[in-house]
């Protein structure tokens, strides 16, 4: 990644939710390694996102998307939230924190993601 940086590239990193046997939905855990993650890259000026979770509303694939994992809903929601806060604190405001989600899984799945993450 310096070599990157080096050259002039930006990154943008994904903190994934893959939680260890026995640890799905222990968020407090989560939120830790969350913040250790921006701890870690956010001194970094050439990374410029962080994206919190991958997939979290496919449940089909545990190699490649969180959604599989439970509690990955709220690990997003709180992750996203914590993600911020810490970038704040060590005076990183710029770093933008988000999530991704695989489009059109089903209309039907994609409105319950949506509702839930909303409530």
């Amino acid at each position: 990644m310096d070599g990157y940086a080096r050259e002039g590239f930006r990154t943008e990193l994904q903190v994934r939710y893959h939680p260890s046997d026995g640890h799905a939905g222990d968020i407090a855990g989560w939120l830790e390694y969350v913040r250790a993650a921006v701890r870690t890259f956010a001194p970094r000026r050439s990374v410029v996102a962080l994206s919190i979770t991958n997939e979290a509303n496919l449940p089909g694939s545990p190699n490649t998307s969180d959604g599989f994992y439970a509690g990955v809903r709220d690990a997003l929601v709180q992750g996203v939230i914590a993600a911020g806060a810490e970038a704040d604190r060590l005076g990183r405001p710029d770093l933008s924190i988000g999530f991704s989600y695989a489009y059109r899984n089903s209309p039907e799945a994609d409105d319950a993601f949506w509702e839930e993450l909303g409530a």
